[in-house]
């Protein structure tokens, strides 16, 4: 469960775990469009409003429907997918690199 904060979606993608996703304000709502929408790994809570009968059907949807078993298997290929690109020679740490060279550059 998460309100969509940047750092909370990171984490969840960097362990490989579905959202359920009950954004707030800001950008927190466009962060859950993308998680459930683009990347498909989570869910938002329906109607946006949290209640009890809607957090067991989002739960049941993730542990136990073939779209929750699809969510499951892109949590874990997207986590496979920063694990490769946050390595020491993976794209994010090349990309870091080549920031640093600009910005040292008198």
């Amino acid at each position: 469960m998460t309100h969509c904060g940047s750092n909370s979606v990171s984490e969840s993608v960097a362990y490989g775990v579905p959202l359920i996703c009950r954004p707030f304000f800001g950008d927190q709502h466009m962060t859950g469009r993308m998680v459930e929408e683009v990347w498909g790994v989570g869910v938002k809570v329906e109607g946006g409003i949290l209640t009890k009968s809607g957090l067991l059907k989002t739960l049941e949807l993730i542990l136990g429907h073939e779209k929750g078993k699809e969510m499951r298997d892109k949590a874990q290929a997207l986590k496979h997918t920063v694990q490769v690109a946050a390595s020491p020679n993976g794209t994010a740490a090349k990309d870091f690199s080549h920031l640093v060279e600009l910005i040292s550059v008198p």
